[in-house]
């Protein structure tokens, strides 16, 4: 059984031509969008058609474009997706590290299987590591903590100078 050629609506298509025409540096202004796709961008329904644009583009033309509050979307250039793209997502995992640890905290162990506090453990194990190796500080180590002179470290390399800070 042949799948349903994916269509893109007039919404996202005319959002998602305004991109293609981008240059690094360059805005798209939500009036722009508007006014092509005659649908708000910020609004309830046009949020899906802007979201859809932004992923095609991505995964389309290696576009990435960066929200200015109020104003639009930039073009990133690739030393701005570098500085600015993985520190955000950075954070993003961090807090939602935290707050999964803050709810597992709610959890009452007495009332818990000794299988189910294993697992409580152990998920609760995994969210701290994974918020304490995206963390600024980690970061920072991981650069000190390069041995070679090689532009890429190896996995091993990073993982072992990371094992001492996870508490």
């Amino acid at each position: 059984m042949q799948r349903k050629k994916y269509s893109r609506s007039f919404e996202t298509q005319a959002i998602f031509d305004l991109f293609a025409e981008c240059q690094p540096k360059d805005t798209v202004t939500y009036s722009e969008m508007r006014e092509k796709a005659n649908c708000d961008p910020q609004g309830f329904d046009g949020k899906g058609f802007l979201r859809s644009a932004l992923r095609a583009i991505q995964d389309e033309k290696g576009f990435v474009f960066e929200c200015i509050e109020n104003v639009g979307y930039v073009r990133l250039t690739d030393e701005q997706i570098l500085s600015i793209v993985p520190k955000k997502m950075r954070k993003k995992i961090e807090a939602t590290s935290r707050r999964t640890i803050d709810k597992m905290n709610c959890v009452d162990l007495d009332k818990l299987q000794p299988s189910q506090k294993q697992q409580f453990f152990l998920e609760q194990c995994v969210m701290q590591t994974v918020g304490t190796v995206v963390s600024e500080a980690a970061i920072k180590r991981l650069s000190d903590a390069q041995k070679t002179d090689s532009i890429k470290p190896s996995l091993k390399d990073m993982i072992g100078s990371l094992a001492n800070y996870v508490v």
